[in-house]
This record gives C-alpha cells, sequence and structure tokens, in this order.
C-alpha cells in the first residue's frame, strides 16, 4: 500500500465524497483557490485550517498533518482478502 502525503489526501477524501472543488472549500471555509493550491502542494495551511478541514472532512488532525499515517488503497493495489473461519 502507499503512503499518501497531505495534497494527495486532501483531493482523495474531497473526490471520495463527491465534492467540486468549490463546494468542498464552503465546507472547509476556505477560499477555492487555498483549496486548489493545497491540493498541488504549492502552500501548507495555517494550523487553524488545518483544524477546519479536519472538522469538514470528519478525519483524525494527526492524518492531515503527516504525524499519523495510514495506507489508502489505491487501484495498483492487489485485493485485501479475509480470511473466514
Amino acid at each position: 500500500m502507499k503512503y499518501h502525503t497531505f495534497p494527495e489526501v486532501l483531493r482523495l477524501i474531497r473526490k471520495a465524497n463527491g465534492w467540486s472543488v468549490r463546494v468542498a472549500a464552503v465546507k472547509m471555509k476556505i477560499s477555492p483557490s487555498s483549496l486548489q493550491r493545497y491540493e498541488n502542494g504549492e502552500v501548507q495551511p495555517t494550523l487553524p485550517v488545518l483544524y477546519r478541514i479536519a472538522d469538514a472532512v470528519d478525519i483524525d488532525m494527526g492524518i492531515l498533518t503527516g504525524t499519523r499515517r495510514f495506507p489508502i488503497p489505491t487501484n495498483e493495489d492487489p485485493p485485501i482478502h479475509h480470511q473466514h473461519g
């Protein structure tokens, strides 16, 4: 599994919710241009903005800041098979 950066996680979460940049920005209480710059890795948000983003997408703050990593499956990963029994 691949570990994702803040910009990748932000984009994956937005797309998973079916939000356009404009809709996500409104939910996160930031401008659409700021969201695009975060997703493109051009700038890093301030701590108050990170809290707003984490709250808007209901995700652990550590995941957004990179202090707590978790793998997000990608299309390139083999399917996960659970064993029963």
